[in-house]
C-alpha cells in the first residue's frame, strides 16, 4: 500500500495528538471549576503503548505525563518508535481555556511540526479531540479510559462522503 508523505505526516501528527489527551487549566485560575484534574490524575506517571499505524505497521510508544508550571498544565513527553522508519519525539501541554470553554492541547515534534486540538472534556469514560474547523485535515481522536492503569486511543480521519475511518490506534499500560 502506497502512503504519501503528506498522509504519513498527518498520521504522525495524529499520534502526537493522541498522546496529549488529558488536561490542565489554561488561562483559568486555581479557583475555576474547570481546574478539576480528578478525571485526569490517573495519567500521571509513565506509560508504554502498542501503536497500530495507518500504513499497517506497528510500533511502541513510551510516554510520561506530569503536572507542571504550578500544576496549571498537564505536560506530556513521549517517543513513538515505529517498526519501520524514524522515531518521533513529542512534547505537549494541555489546559482548559475558559474563554473557549474547551480543553486545548498544543504539541511540538522533533521534526519541527506543531499542532493544536480541542475537546469538550470527559463524557463518561471517553474524551474526544477534534481540530479547529478551518484545518484542512479533519479528524477525531477518542481516548477511552479502561481503568486506572490502562487506556486506548483511536484516531479517525473524516471521509469526504461523511463518516469517519479508523486510521491508527494506541493501547497504553502504566509502568
Amino acid at each position: 500500500m502506497f502512503v504519501s508523505m503528506k498522509f504519513r505526516q498527518c498520521l504522525i501528527f495524529a499520534m502526537v495528538l493522541a498522546a496529549m489527551t488529558f488536561g490542565g487549566t489554561g488561562s483559568g485560575t486555581k479557583g475555576d471549576q474547570q481546574m478539576d484534574f480528578s478525571r485526569d490524575k490517573f495519567l500521571l506517571g509513565n506509560w508504554e503503548c502498542e501503536a497500530h499505524l495507518a500504513d499497517g505497521t506497528t510500533g511502541r510508544e513510551r510516554a510520561t505525563y506530569k503536572l507542571v508550571l504550578g500544576d496549571q498544565w498537564l505536560y506530556l513527553e513521549y517517543t513513538l518508535t515505529p517498526n519501520k522508519g524514524p522515531k518521533h519525539e513529542v512534547q505537549a501541554y494541555e489546559a482548559y481555556d475558559p474563554s473557549l470553554k474547551k480543553w486545548v492541547y498544543s504539541a511540538f515534534t522533533s521534526d519541527g511540526r506543531y499542532g493544536q486540538s480541542f475537546s469538550d472534556g470527559w463524557q463518561g469514560t471517553s474524551k474526544v479531540y477534534v481540530p479547529a474547523p478551518n484545518e484542512p485535515t479533519q479528524f477525531r481522536l477518542t481516548v477511552t479510559k479502561i481503568n486506572e492503569t490502562e487506556f486506548t486511543e483511536k484516531f479517525e480521519l473524516k471521509e469526504t462522503q461523511g463518516g469517519y475511518r479508523e486510521s491508527s490506534s494506541l493501547h497504553c499500560r502504566k509502568v
